[in-house]
């Protein structure tokens, strides 16, 4: 019997002399972010996947990002970024830096409030995260207009 999950050749291991890539744990997007003093519990409020606006450009005033990486070595290189589907050059939201990891078996939290959006149009957005970079994961953002001049949904 053939195992339809077998190895077909490919393998998660990088090549020789790549460090391998950070995983994704986790990346939601919320309306707020809270870091509990003392414990670092953080709270996610308002998670979403969806964005209803009644006109465009419609300016979603407060975002914020979470995201959870493990498998990292060293400091790692990162890009969040936020973008239009239609392939628009220019991202809504755009951030850098580098992530500190203390060693491989380590879950580096990350949050990012992100300031007020302006979305030009209606349509899908991808949240999307590189290290070093590579493509590591995205998360769709659809954006849709709701009660036109008609009363009927921009759906």
């Amino acid at each position: 019997m053939t195992d339809q999950f077998s190895d077909s050749g490919s393998t998660d291991e990088p090549a020789a002399g790549e460090m391998p890539l950070p995983y994704v744990v986790a990346m939601v997007l919320c309306n707020s972010i809270t870091l509990e003093l003392g414990s670092n519990n953080i709270t996610l409020h308002g998670c979403f996947s969806a964005i209803y606006a009644m006109s465009f450009p419609a300016v979603q005033p407060k975002m914020a990002v979470y995201v959870a990486l493990t498998n990292g070595r060293g400091n790692v290189p990162f890009r969040l970024l936020l973008v239009h589907s239609e392939g628009d050059i220019r991202p809504v939201f755009y951030v850098q830096g580098t992530i500190p990891f203390p060693d491989p078996l380590s879950t580096v939290e990350l949050r990012f409030p992100i300031p007020p959006v302006s979305f030009a149009q209606p349509g899908l957005y991808f949240l999307q995260m590189h290290v070093s970079n590579q493509f590591l994961m995205e998360r769709r953002l659809l954006v849709m207009q709701v009660g036109g001049q008609d009363g009927e949904s921009g759906l």
